[in-house]
């Protein structure tokens, strides 16, 4: 949890707070050669990110990547290295072994920006590592992996297959009718594909050693800077929703104790969210627990533009074994231009039907798809928006303001006495 916690009762900052959630929460060559093959939009984005975080510029940091390279795959030289665009967590950059041959193959380099950041780093090779091994759906493999800063780059880094097709993000909105058709039914198979993957517990799916071969079901500690005390895994044994939430709180309720001892507004809140489990179905029977990708955004999925099938996804970092009430989402950016697929607290209606009729033939096509190959679907959807929400805040905790606005807004909706009362209050004044 936080440690930007106060003791005793909440004060006005808190009333603040709230007031603010339910107005926004309820409204989510030989010798190589090196290349930026950036276009400008991404050049800024990638050049903005190096800046902001005070990283080593990509005119030098090429270098020790062509090295890196070289080194590991001493066989497959020249090499060409190139910019690719990063973002918030990663460097990335793409290797292309032996350029000077008729086939040269591609791999992806992927640096965490943050040291405290090896955690969910190592967590992702272990997810990769399982799913390329055991399933169809369709990963990079993953054929160097260092979570330490002892190698030639001084810094821990995963070396990934390239994989095939185009980033759907960047191609979506220009492909015919029926290509995203074709797309809407891969993203339902996919869903399928996850959803034959099953576990025994609901948690996050953690790596269980230090070469990230294999993984354990845990409870998931929010890391937001390298100082920060990680505890000892802890093991999620629960399968109903109903002794998850439990578990939760009750972690949440350790890690905030070991942090910050005596009464606190974090403490409170993990108290009313015990509070709102009486006022919604909470399922207490064993669930069905599923695969679920938390960010299955058009960004992490690559596509055949031609056909519409999908040639990998990515962004397995916080991978989970979830409850169907959970992992089975609607994904409205299939048809809706403005929906969001980052905020995962943001439930859509499966009967939000688009004006468009374009866009309202792509979502009958998924409905009609995702029904056939995973029954009930929709109707699980349908009926668990506030059960999908209160496992968001079970999983996430509440770590910076956006979450608190969220948390107080979801808990004033459900009337909560605490937070009720106080957002009564501040909206009257």
């Amino acid at each position: 949890m936080s440690s930007n916690t106060s003791s005793g009762d909440p004060g006005e900052n808190d009333a603040a707070i709230l007031s603010k959630a339910v107005v926004e929460a309820w409204s989510s060559d030989a010798d190589g050669t090196y290349s930026d093959h950036s276009d400008d939009s991404c050049t800024a984005v990638s050049l903005a990110s190096t800046d902001m975080y005070d990283q080593e510029p990509f005119d030098t940091f090429v270098h020790k990547i062509y090295n890196l390279i070289a080194a590991l795959f001493p066989n497959d030289i020249p090499v060409n290295v190139e910019r690719m665009p990063g973002g918030s967590s990663h460097r990335i950059l793409r290797g292309v072994l032996g350029c000077d041959q008729d086939f040269p193959r591609t791999v992806v380099v992927r640096i965490p920006r943050f040291s405290y950041q090896h955690h969910s780093h190592l967590n992702q090779v272990a997810v990769l590592r399982f799913l390329k091994s055991t399933t169809t759906i369709p990963v990079p493999r993953v054929y160097w992996f260092d979570n330490s800063a002892s190698n030639i780059i001084s810094q821990p880094f995963m070396v990934l297959e390239h994989l095939q097709g185009s980033c759907l993000d960047e191609v979506y909105q220009g492909l015919p009718v029926d290509v995203k058709k074709s797309v809407a039914r891969s993203v339902a198979h996919l869903l399928k594909q996850f959803s034959e993957v099953t576990f025994d517990a609901i948690g996050t799916l953690l790596s269980a050693s230090p070469d990230g071969i294999r993984f354990d079901v845990e409870h998931l500690v929010y890391i937001v800077e390298s100082s920060q005390y990680v505890p000892p895994a802890t093991p999620a044994r629960a399968r109903s929703v109903r002794d998850y939430l439990e578990e939760r709180w009750s972690f949440f309720v350790a890690e905030e104790q070991l942090n910050n001892p005596g009464e606190s507004f974090f403490l409170k809140m993990t108290s009313d969210f015990r509070a709102a489990m009486g006022k919604l179905p909470i399922p207490d029977t064993p669930a069905r627990i599923v695969l679920y990708h938390t960010d299955l955004a058009p960004r992490n999925i690559f596509i055949d533009t031609e056909s519409g099938t999908i040639t990998g996804v990515l962004g397995w970092d916080d991978a989970e074994s979830a409850p169907v009430e959970a992992a089975w989402q609607m994904p409205a950016w299939l048809w809706d231009d403005e929906a969001c697929a980052s905020n995962p607290l943001n439930w859509v209606g499966p009967d939000d039907i688009p004006c468009d009729s374009e866009a309202a033939e792509i979502r009958e096509v998924f409905i009609d798809e995702i029904e056939d190959a995973l029954p009930g679907f929709v109707e699980t959807v349908r009926r668990n928006r506030l059960v999908f929400q209160i496992l968001a805040f079970a999983r996430l905790g509440w770590h910076t303001e956006q979450s608190i606005y969220q948390a107080g807004g979801f808990l004033a909706k459900l009337e909560v006495p605490y937070f009720f009362t106080r957002w009564k209050g501040s909206s009257s004044t």
